[in-house]
Protein backbone atom coordinates (compact mmCIF):
# COMPACT_ATOMS: atom_id res chain seq x y z
CA UNK A 1 0.00 0.00 0.00
CA UNK A 2 1.54 3.28 -1.14
CA UNK A 3 0.37 6.89 -0.90
CA UNK A 4 1.66 10.34 -1.69
CA UNK A 5 0.89 13.76 -3.10
CA UNK A 6 0.71 14.88 -6.72
CA UNK A 7 2.03 18.35 -7.42
CA UNK A 8 5.23 20.24 -8.03
CA UNK A 9 7.95 19.06 -5.62
CA UNK A 10 5.47 17.44 -3.22
CA UNK A 11 6.48 14.22 -1.40
CA UNK A 12 5.39 10.85 -2.80
CA UNK A 13 5.64 7.26 -1.54
CA UNK A 14 9.40 7.24 -2.28
CA UNK A 15 10.10 10.31 -0.13
CA UNK A 16 11.99 9.77 3.12
CA UNK A 17 9.79 11.02 5.96
CA UNK A 18 10.96 11.58 9.53
CA UNK A 19 9.16 10.00 12.48
CA UNK A 20 8.64 11.38 15.97
CA UNK A 21 9.78 8.16 17.63
CA UNK A 22 11.42 4.83 16.81
CA UNK A 23 8.85 2.61 18.59
CA UNK A 24 5.11 2.86 19.09
CA UNK A 25 2.58 0.92 21.19
CA UNK A 26 -1.16 1.11 21.67
CA UNK A 27 -1.34 1.79 25.40
CA UNK A 28 -3.82 0.15 27.75
CA UNK A 29 -6.99 2.22 27.91
CA UNK A 30 -6.43 3.88 24.54
CA UNK A 31 -8.51 2.97 21.50
CA UNK A 32 -6.23 4.46 18.83
CA UNK A 33 -2.58 5.11 18.08
CA UNK A 34 -1.34 7.83 15.71
CA UNK A 35 2.03 7.61 13.99
CA UNK A 36 3.08 10.98 12.53
CA UNK A 37 5.64 11.32 9.75
CA UNK A 38 7.08 14.66 8.60
CA UNK A 39 8.49 15.90 5.29
CA UNK A 40 9.24 19.29 3.74
CA UNK A 41 8.38 20.01 0.12
CA UNK A 42 10.77 21.89 -2.15
CA UNK A 43 8.18 24.67 -2.55
CA UNK A 44 8.23 25.32 1.21
CA UNK A 45 5.10 23.38 2.12
CA UNK A 46 5.22 21.20 5.22
CA UNK A 47 3.63 17.76 5.01
CA UNK A 48 2.50 15.66 7.96
CA UNK A 49 1.44 12.10 7.16
CA UNK A 50 -0.58 10.25 9.80
CA UNK A 51 -1.22 6.54 10.20
CA UNK A 52 -4.04 6.10 12.72
CA UNK A 53 -4.43 2.56 14.06
CA UNK A 54 -7.62 1.58 15.92
CA UNK A 55 -8.01 -1.13 18.51
CA UNK A 56 -9.95 -4.18 17.36
CA UNK A 57 -10.14 -3.30 13.67
CA UNK A 58 -8.18 -3.87 10.47
CA UNK A 59 -8.84 -0.29 9.31
CA UNK A 60 -5.97 2.21 9.29
CA UNK A 61 -6.71 5.88 8.58
CA UNK A 62 -4.11 7.42 6.26
CA UNK A 63 -4.18 11.19 6.59
CA UNK A 64 -2.26 14.07 5.01
CA UNK A 65 -1.91 17.54 6.56
CA UNK A 66 -0.57 19.98 3.95
CA UNK A 67 0.66 23.28 5.41
CA UNK A 68 0.93 25.91 2.67
CA UNK A 69 3.81 28.18 3.67
CA UNK A 70 4.01 29.85 0.26
CA UNK A 71 2.47 33.15 -0.85
CA UNK A 72 0.15 31.55 -3.40
CA UNK A 73 -2.68 29.00 -3.17
CA UNK A 74 -1.88 25.35 -3.89
CA UNK A 75 -4.26 22.67 -5.15
CA UNK A 76 -2.62 19.24 -4.76
CA UNK A 77 -4.07 15.79 -5.29
CA UNK A 78 -3.28 12.69 -3.26
CA UNK A 79 -2.96 9.16 -4.60
CA UNK A 80 -3.55 5.93 -2.73
CA UNK A 81 -2.44 2.78 -4.52
CA UNK A 82 -1.43 -0.86 -4.26
CA UNK A 83 1.66 -2.35 -5.89
CA UNK A 84 1.17 -6.05 -6.64
CA UNK A 85 3.01 -8.92 -8.31
CA UNK A 86 0.65 -10.19 -11.01
CA UNK A 87 1.42 -13.90 -11.00
CA UNK A 88 -1.82 -15.90 -11.39
CA UNK A 89 -2.87 -17.80 -8.25
CA UNK A 90 -2.62 -21.57 -8.11
CA UNK A 91 -5.78 -23.66 -8.22
CA UNK A 92 -7.02 -25.66 -5.25
CA UNK A 93 -7.25 -29.50 -5.30
CA UNK A 94 -10.72 -29.26 -6.93
CA UNK A 95 -9.41 -27.20 -9.83
CA UNK A 96 -11.24 -24.03 -8.73
CA UNK A 97 -9.27 -20.81 -9.12
CA UNK A 98 -10.31 -17.79 -7.06
CA UNK A 99 -9.71 -14.32 -8.45
CA UNK A 100 -6.61 -12.38 -7.41
CA UNK A 101 -6.08 -8.79 -8.52
CA UNK A 102 -7.70 -5.33 -8.50
CA UNK A 103 -11.40 -4.62 -8.13
CA UNK A 104 -13.42 -1.39 -8.31
CA UNK A 105 -16.86 -0.61 -6.94
CA UNK A 106 -19.01 2.36 -7.99
CA UNK A 107 -22.74 2.93 -7.75
CA UNK A 108 -22.80 3.32 -11.53
CA UNK A 109 -21.35 -0.08 -12.46
CA UNK A 110 -21.27 -1.86 -9.09
CA UNK A 111 -18.56 -4.47 -8.42
CA UNK A 112 -15.98 -5.04 -11.16
CA UNK A 113 -12.96 -7.34 -11.09
CA UNK A 114 -10.01 -6.25 -13.25
CA UNK A 115 -7.76 -8.99 -14.63
CA UNK A 116 -4.07 -8.36 -15.16
CA UNK A 117 -4.43 -9.52 -18.77
CA UNK A 118 -7.05 -6.81 -19.35
CA UNK A 119 -4.66 -4.21 -17.95
CA UNK A 120 -1.97 -5.47 -20.35
CA UNK A 121 -4.36 -5.12 -23.30
CA UNK A 122 -5.85 -1.80 -22.16
CA UNK A 123 -9.30 -3.42 -22.02
CA UNK A 124 -10.51 -2.06 -18.71
CA UNK A 125 -14.13 -0.98 -18.36
CA UNK A 126 -14.47 0.57 -14.89
CA UNK A 127 -15.50 4.27 -14.53
CA UNK A 128 -12.32 6.33 -14.39
CA UNK A 129 -14.03 9.13 -12.45
CA UNK A 130 -16.74 8.99 -9.81
CA UNK A 131 -18.05 10.64 -6.66
CA UNK A 132 -18.39 7.34 -4.86
CA UNK A 133 -16.80 3.91 -4.64
CA UNK A 134 -13.61 2.23 -3.58
CA UNK A 135 -10.67 0.27 -4.98
CA UNK A 136 -9.36 -3.03 -3.63
CA UNK A 137 -6.71 -5.68 -4.20
CA UNK A 138 -8.02 -9.23 -3.75
CA UNK A 139 -6.40 -12.52 -2.93
CA UNK A 140 -7.72 -15.76 -1.47
CA UNK A 141 -9.19 -15.16 2.02
CA UNK A 142 -7.80 -11.59 2.26
CA UNK A 143 -8.43 -8.14 0.83
CA UNK A 144 -6.86 -4.68 0.98
CA UNK A 145 -9.01 -1.68 0.05
CA UNK A 146 -8.75 2.11 -0.12
CA UNK A 147 -12.10 3.54 1.03
CA UNK A 148 -12.53 7.28 0.21
CA UNK A 149 -15.67 8.87 1.62
CA UNK A 150 -18.58 9.13 -0.79
CA UNK A 151 -19.45 12.54 -2.18
CA UNK A 152 -15.94 13.67 -3.14
CA UNK A 153 -14.37 13.37 -6.59
CA UNK A 154 -12.03 10.46 -7.25
CA UNK A 155 -10.18 8.99 -10.19
CA UNK A 156 -9.46 5.25 -10.42
CA UNK A 157 -6.43 3.92 -12.27
CA UNK A 158 -4.64 0.66 -13.07
CA UNK A 159 -1.23 0.40 -14.67
CA UNK A 160 1.52 -2.09 -15.49
CA UNK A 161 4.78 -0.71 -14.08
CA UNK A 162 7.24 -3.58 -14.61
CA UNK A 163 7.66 -7.27 -15.35
CA UNK A 164 4.49 -8.75 -13.79
CA UNK A 165 4.23 -5.68 -11.54
CA UNK A 166 1.00 -3.66 -11.42
CA UNK A 167 -0.39 -0.67 -9.57
CA UNK A 168 -4.05 0.03 -8.93
CA UNK A 169 -5.27 3.01 -7.00
CA UNK A 170 -7.39 6.10 -6.58
CA UNK A 171 -6.57 9.81 -6.83
CA UNK A 172 -8.44 12.20 -4.52
CA UNK A 173 -8.21 16.02 -4.59
CA UNK A 174 -7.09 17.79 -1.43
CA UNK A 175 -8.82 21.01 -2.52
CA UNK A 176 -7.39 24.51 -2.76
CA UNK A 177 -5.21 25.52 0.19
CA UNK A 178 -4.75 29.24 0.77
CA UNK A 179 -1.40 30.75 1.82
CA UNK A 180 -0.79 30.04 5.50
CA UNK A 181 -3.64 27.52 5.67
CA UNK A 182 -3.59 23.76 6.20
CA UNK A 183 -5.42 21.29 3.99
CA UNK A 184 -6.41 17.87 5.34
CA UNK A 185 -7.30 14.69 3.50
CA UNK A 186 -8.01 11.25 5.01
CA UNK A 187 -8.62 7.92 3.25
CA UNK A 188 -9.18 4.75 5.31
CA UNK A 189 -7.25 1.60 4.39
CA UNK A 190 -8.61 -1.87 5.18
CA UNK A 191 -6.09 -4.71 5.23
CA UNK A 192 -7.36 -7.99 6.58
CA UNK A 193 -9.45 -11.13 6.19
CA UNK A 194 -12.60 -11.34 4.08
CA UNK A 195 -15.06 -11.41 6.98
CA UNK A 196 -18.38 -10.80 5.26
CA UNK A 197 -20.28 -9.07 8.08
CA UNK A 198 -17.43 -6.65 8.87
CA UNK A 199 -16.79 -5.81 5.22
CA UNK A 200 -20.47 -5.09 4.56
CA UNK A 201 -20.50 -2.50 7.35
CA UNK A 202 -17.38 -0.68 6.12
CA UNK A 203 -18.52 0.29 2.62
CA UNK A 204 -21.31 -0.58 0.13
CA UNK A 205 -20.41 -3.69 -1.86
CA UNK A 206 -17.17 -4.41 -0.01
CA UNK A 207 -18.47 -7.86 0.98
CA UNK A 208 -18.52 -8.72 -2.74
CA UNK A 209 -14.73 -9.03 -2.60
CA UNK A 210 -15.31 -12.53 -1.23
CA UNK A 211 -14.86 -14.56 -4.41
CA UNK A 212 -16.56 -17.97 -4.50
CA UNK A 213 -15.66 -18.48 -8.15
CA UNK A 214 -18.16 -20.20 -10.46
CA UNK A 215 -19.75 -21.91 -7.43
CA UNK A 216 -21.09 -18.58 -6.10
CA UNK A 217 -24.72 -19.52 -6.66
CA UNK A 218 -24.27 -22.48 -4.30
CA UNK A 219 -21.46 -21.29 -2.02
CA UNK A 220 -22.91 -17.92 -1.05
CA UNK A 221 -26.22 -19.18 0.43
CA UNK A 222 -24.43 -22.20 1.91
CA UNK A 223 -22.01 -19.87 3.70
CA UNK A 224 -24.93 -17.91 5.17
CA UNK A 225 -26.51 -21.12 6.45
CA UNK A 226 -23.26 -22.34 7.98
CA UNK A 227 -22.67 -18.94 9.61
CA UNK A 228 -26.14 -19.08 11.13
CA UNK A 229 -25.52 -22.58 12.49
CA UNK A 230 -22.12 -21.50 13.86
CA UNK A 231 -23.70 -18.50 15.65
Amino acid sequence: AQSGLIGTDLPNHKTLFKAEASTYALQQGNDSLTVKLFADAANGAKIIKHYVFHRGTYVVDVKFDIVNTSATPVKPDAYFQFLRFGEPPSTNPFGIMTFAGPAVFTEEKKFQKIGYADIDKGKVDYPSRSKDGWLAMLQHYFVAAWLPKNGIDREFFTKKVGDKLYTAGVVVPAGEIAPGATGTLTVPLYVGPQEVDKLAKLAPGLDLTIDYGWLTIIASPLFKVLSWIHS
